[in-house]
């Protein structure tokens, strides 16, 4: 599978496939990022967008396997 970083239509038309482990690695990094950026309480009352811990459980469910 080809790990698309870009919006750019010739890169992606042309992009070679990646190994699992550096697809894993890439969502590791997002999740880690996304943990640093979020709080911990949901910004509606509606519990409608993701939060901290949100990313917390999708972090470690990605880390047990």
């Amino acid at each position: 599978v080809p790990l698309i970083l870009t919006s750019d239509y010739r890169q992606n038309a042309s992009a070679a496939s990646n190994t699992p482990e550096e697809i894993l690695t890439q969502i590791l990094t997002d999740l880690q990022t996304a943990e640093s950026l979020l709080s911990e309480a949901y910004p509606q009352q509606e519990r409608t967008t993701v939060n901290r811990y949100a990313v917390k459980a999708l972090l470690a469910r990605i880390q047990h396997c």
